[in-house]
């Protein structure tokens, strides 16, 4: 029996090389290649997800500033949204990081840039959006302020709230809205949306008075080529148009090396190992073969992973 399971066992690892074995060769004769390519390095960081939290795309865009071989970085931005503070904290780090790490940001967005995904991208140096891409919607909104007071009436429902703070329960779907109540949350809101105009208009060189503001911070949504005319963007055009901007504000001769920061699977985790923190090490040849081969086999086999 013992014997029966050896033979298996070895099938086995012999198929999984045989099924590596390609993707090996092919590692290797594009990793001679690059060595002698005239490329330079360039962060690319998609973004296309609602904004709700900042602790993975922080990790990530620090490991593009901190990595001295990458020139520029590329944002690809499909946002339509997000947290406030989410939004906030990403502008915030990113000014930081670009201050500490000189390199140009380049932000590109072919369908949705708004919101707190606007915000984010506010944060580079040039945005490109598509004549057509949906970009602004400069405004701060509390979602879901449902009344249902009278329903739970009508069921005969008690209802009853233990609080310590006047304002705890404020917002409550089953309490009354009271003046004092809406007040507070008004004066929280525009305290954001100032934060907001703020960035935008500092980022942007936009004028501040009233009669400005009103035209491009009114949470209205802008056409590429209407966010254009806003100065709300630096061009529209394609992702070709973005990557002849990072071309230019980097001094780019020869061809582009895209550096993606891949999330780690279990494969990856376990045999090319993954960094806990937020300190970039530079890979050695072996484990970037290591972790191409592990996210190769995490693809092929996802559904057994």
């Amino acid at each position: 029996m013992n014997r029966v399971f050896s033979y298996i066992k070895n099938i086995f690892f012999i198929l999984v090389i045989l099924s590596i074995a390609p993707k090996l060769i092919e590692i290797l004769k594009n990793e001679y290649l690059k060595n002698l390519e005239q490329n330079t390095k360039v962060g690319y960081l998609p973004i296309k997800e609602f904004l709700s939290s900042s602790h993975e795309i922080n990790k990530n865009i620090k490991q593009l500033f901190k990595d001295s071989e990458i020139k520029a970085i590329f944002i690809e931005m499909d946002c339509s949204g997000g947290a406030n503070g989410t939004g906030k904290a990403l502008f915030d780090e990113i000014r930081t990081l670009k201050k500490e790490y000189p390199k140009p940001v380049v932000v590109y967005t072919e369908n949705v840039c708004a919101s707190a995904g606007y915000w984010v991208a506010c944060s580079a140096d040039c945005i490109v959006a598509s004549g057509c891409a949906l970009v602004g919607s400069i405004g701060v909104f509390i979602p879901y302020q449902f009344k249902l007071k009278n329903f739970i009436n009508k069921h005969e429902i008690q209802y009853n709230v233990i609080k310590a703070g006047k304002y705890k329960d404020v917002g409550d779907p089953f309490l009354d809205a009271t003046p004092e109540g809406n007040e507070y949350l008004q004066e929280m809101i525009d305290d954001a949306y100032d934060q907001f105009v703020k960035d935008v208009a500092e980022s942007r060189k936009l004028s501040t008075t009233k009669q400005a503001i009103e035209t491009w911070a009114n949470g209205k949504v802008f056409t590429g080529n209407q966010a254009l005319q806003h100065r709300l963007i630096d061009k529209t055009g394609s992702r070709s148009t973005a990557i002849e901007e990072i071309k230019n504000r980097a001094i780019i001769e020869g061809k582009i090396r895209w550096e993606k920061l891949a999330t780690p699977g279990p494969l990856t985790k376990l045999f090319a190992g993954e960094q806990m923190d937020d300190t970039p090490v530079a890979k050695s040849f072996i484990h970037s073969i290591m972790e191409s081969i592990c996210v190769f086999l995490e693809e092929r086999y996802r559904s057994f992973v």
